[in-house]
């Protein structure tokens, strides 16, 4: 696997999936419209970091990020981090030999 796909902080390989599904195309079609109300919400944390439809234009290639975005996807890959550590976690069996 390539370097680039093992992460710095946990040692394991990151998996990637290699199509993109109809449902990631609807979403990036819907972001990148240029047509309606381009301050429409698409994400919040807590109602403290807000990325809206224009935030997200800073994902296309040769743009800066806007920190907003690079919060929201931080955001996003720690939560799911922790549903797979729970879910690892209900899977495994306790000392007894049974399921939590």
């Amino acid at each position: 696997m390539a370097k680039i796909l093992v992460s710095a902080y946990e040692d394991r390989k990151v998996e990637v999936e290699d199509e993109v599904t109809a449902l990631e195309k609807n979403i990036t079609a819907y972001l990148f419209a240029g047509i309606g109300d381009e301050w429409s919400l698409v994400f919040s944390i807590e109602g403290k970091i807000d990325v809206t439809r224009v935030l997200m234009e800073s994902m296309r290639p040769g743009q800066y990020i806007h920190i907003n975005v690079v919060l929201a996807w931080g955001h996003i890959l720690n939560h799911e981090e922790l549903v797979k550590k729970l879910e690892k976690a209900a899977e495994s069996p306790n000392e007894a030999g049974q399921n939590k």
